[in-house]
């Protein structure tokens, strides 16, 4: 959390802690884009209007940064522009809260579908599909050529497994996938 007002900041960590979660809080801007960006995360709720950095420099600075890209940000401000949320949810933020207009328990609600969903994103990106290649049927002669493949690790003489990861960053139907050739002893990959 990277927040000011002390009064805030007291009332805010009593409820999340009370919600089961472990609160970091950051007091300024300078402050806040130092952990939001070396202390790995799961979720940043951030004020906007900041001692020394603003909350919209630190968002951009996350969303720069590949370590915290994809970390959900939720903008907790009493700037009820439109104007000022717009450009929160262009630099990437994941929502927008006017604090006076939210009580604690609507903040906690979107933390955890946040959360929630952030976690089912990971799990689909992290699955794997893991194909042991029968080097010995009449088609492996074929692949070999066509993808100048060794099916045995040169390092340790174990037969390397074809690893299908999914890609979501190509359009269109169907299921791209990201192959290489992983060992399953050293871990190498071809």
């Amino acid at each position: 959390m990277i927040e000011d007002d002390p009064v805030l900041q007291r009332m805010y960590i009593s409820k999340l802690t009370e919600g089961g979660y472990e609160v970091d809080l950051a007091r300024d801007g300078s402050e806040g884009v130092y952990k939001a960006l070396n202390t790995n995360p799961d979720i940043v709720l951030l004020d906007l209007v900041l001692p020394k950095v603003d909350g919209f420099h630190i968002l951009a600075e996350m969303r720069k940064n590949p370590k915290t890209q994809k970390t959900p940000v939720i903008i907790m401000s009493n700037q009820g522009q439109a104007e000022d949320a717009t450009k929160a949810l262009k630099l990437g933020a994941d929502d927008y809260i006017v604090k006076l207009n939210n009580p604690p328990s609507t903040v906690i609600k979107k933390i955890q579908a946040l959360l929630s969903q952030t976690k089912a994103t990971k799990a689909i990106y992290i699955s794997r599909y893991r194909i042991k290649i029968d080097a010995t049927q009449a088609d492996a002669p074929q692949l070999v050529r066509d993808f100048a493949l060794i099916f045995f690790c040169v390092q340790c003489k174990t037969t390397r497994i074809l690893e299908l990861m999914h890609d979501y960053t190509l359009p269109g139907p169907g299921h791209p996938f990201v192959a290489q050739f992983v060992c399953p002893i050293c871990r190498s990959v071809y």
